[in-house]
């Protein structure tokens, strides 16, 4: 018989190899092999039906050492003889077993889509050991540009890996968030069975649908020694938002004071931007007026864009630009914003206006977490009589 009990820790499930060999010219029968020091672990006992004349067959089990320092490995191999009488044999093995070491890794990269990472801000490694422990509108199809790929930027790869020098089991990763909650978006993922040491897992989480920015951290509980422990690694999440600007305004002033402005409303962020609504809103020398106070755009996907129409009553002695409201909702935020589009002067000839022409400092309007951006867009008004 031969016994091999390299890796052996205190506490924790140890594997030790034991050979048997029957140098005899009969077969033997019923060999049942025992570890009876130490006693205690997943598997210390197996059997074996028949080993033949010259046969050897390894076997393997884990047991677990109480503590760590010198000890000793005994195996019983008790069968039965080619004569029918049963026969035992014992033999022990020296070994050192070594302090458990719980130490593991949580590392979080930005996915890349082929099994790599780039890594990203808030991500890091965390040891085991010591534990972190109405109206109108709407139904104009939208139009534009490209489509992303769904959750581009928002997947991130977690590796969880062993440096200990005991296998860890059932591996189990918990986003939570700074609250300490669980992201419910995101729900609890396995990761492995089982980890030797030395051995790492990645698992590719899609953050796509969490809303709230901020951190996250990645947890990764398993079981080892017989206790549940866990280790975490931060990630400073940001998701792509959605902000939106008016384009290519159109403003038409009647002598009765009736205002028409119509234009463009398109998504230049990186995220979608839901529950859309453009309208006039009550300024000093202008209201909203029929027949569209408000225009419900909807939802504007990422480099997309709707058209808009809204109409005001302005005093038209008095009044030289007219309150646009737009409201919308990016994240788990909800975004409103006035703008001050000019009207045209009196008996001002229709024309185009580049940025900074006749709109002044307004030229256009960028919308991104209620904040208004001057940028480049064209102004056509007319003043009828």
């Amino acid at each position: 018989m031969e016994v091999a009990a390299d890796g052996a820790v205190a506490g924790a499930d140890s594997p030790v190899e034991v050979t048997v060999s029957n140098p005899t010219t009969a077969a033997l029968r019923d060999l049942t092999v025992t570890v009876v020091d130490p006693g205690d672990g997943e598997r210390v006992r197996r059997t074996v039906a028949t080993l033949a004349a010259g046969a050897s067959q390894q076997l393997n089990f884990s047991v677990r050492p109480d503590a760590a320092g010198e000890a000793a490995v005994a195996v019983r191999v008790d069968y039965t003889t080619a004569a029918g009488t049963r026969a035992t044999v014992t033999h022990e093995r020296p070994v050192t077993v070594a302090a458990l070491s719980a130490d593991a890794g949580v590392r979080v990269t930005r996915s890349t889509g082929d099994g790599g990472g780039v890594a990203a801000g808030g991500g890091g490694a965390a040891g085991l050991a010591g534990i972190i422990g109405g109206a109108g509108g709407g139904g104009g199809a939208l139009q534009g540009g490209d489509d992303e790929s769904s959750g581009d930027g928002a997947r991130v790869d977690v590796t969880v890996t062993n440096f200990g020098n005991a296998a860890v089991d059932g591996v189990v990763l918990v986003p939570r968030g700074d609250d300490g909650t669980v992201v419910a978006a995101v729900g609890r993922v396995a990761v492995a069975d089982t980890l030797a040491p030395g051995e790492s897992e990645t698992v590719t989480v899609d953050l796509s649908n969490v809303e709230t920015a901020g951190d996250l951290s990645f947890v990764a509980t398993y079981d080892l020694a017989g206790e549940r422990r866990e280790a975490a690694a931060g990630y400073d999440f940001r998701p792509k938002r959605g902000a939106v600007e008016l384009t290519g305004l159109n403003v038409t002033v009647r002598d009765d004071g009736r205002v028409a402005i119509g234009g463009n409303l398109g998504n230049v962020g990186g995220g979608e931007v839901t529950g859309v609504v453009v309208g006039v809103a009550d300024g000093e020398f202008a209201a909203p007026a029929y027949p569209q106070r408000d225009y419900f755009v909807g939802t504007v996907g990422a480099s997309e864009f709707a058209p808009f129409r809204v109409t005001a009553r302005v005093d038209a002695a008095n009044a030289s630009t007219v309150p646009v409201q737009v409201a919308y909702t990016t994240g788990d935020d909800r975004v409103t914003t006035v703008i001050e589009v000019p009207l045209p002067e009196d008996d001002a000839p229709a024309r185009r206006v580049g940025a900074f022409g006749g709109l002044g400092a307004l030229g256009g309007v960028l919308l991104a977490f209620g904040l208004a951006v001057p940028a480049a867009v064209g102004l056509l008004a007319r003043r009828y009589r």
